[in-house]
């Protein structure tokens, strides 16, 4: 009987797992400045809706819903310079940071940003600016995220001030 009751739970998470649309394991697209701006953008929307859930259900699962896309987000930052031990937390930080500073910025028309249709990024774009701002994302030249574009450790530094 628990046998064919663990048998029916593991069914039925497989089953749930491949309902989702979205593979929580899929890298976030940061292959130019707008798609880097565009996938922190949407992991912003996700953590809002998942905090707005938790207000409305204070459970420990609503919780952990908030820190799934949090942690996505740290993917979006070059935390090379960032000491290993306190690279999750500086990562979370970095992106609160950014996001509250970033609302009280004017909006950002991402047709605007480089990375639309054709963009090519070994045409040697190597780093944009949010206007009027120090805050870039460069173009990542070696290590593991080579290629990518991130915001930059200089931004990840400067955030908390």
């Amino acid at each position: 009987m628990i046998r064919a009751a663990l048998a029916l739970s593991a069914f039925l998470s497989v089953a749930v797992a491949h309902a989702q649309t979205d593979n929580p394991l899929k890298p976030l697209d940061n292959s130019s400045p707008r798609a880097t701006l565009a996938s922190f953008w949407e992991q912003a929307r996700e953590i809002e809706d998942a905090y707005v859930a938790y207000r409305a259900d204070k459970s420990f699962a609503k919780m952990e819903e908030i820190f799934s896309p949090l942690g996505r987000m740290r993917q979006l930052f070059d935390l090379s310079e960032v000491p290993a031990a306190v690279r999750d937390k500086v990562g979370g930080e970095s992106a609160l940071y950014l996001f509250d500073i970033l609302l009280r910025l004017p909006s950002i028309d991402l047709d605007t940003v480089p990375g639309g249709p054709g963009f090519d990024a070994e045409t040697g774009l190597e780093r944009w600016s949010i206007p009027d701002t120090m805050i870039q994302i460069v173009r990542m030249e070696e290590g593991p995220h080579s290629g990518d574009y991130l915001f930059s450790s200089d931004v990840v530094e400067n955030l908390p001030e």
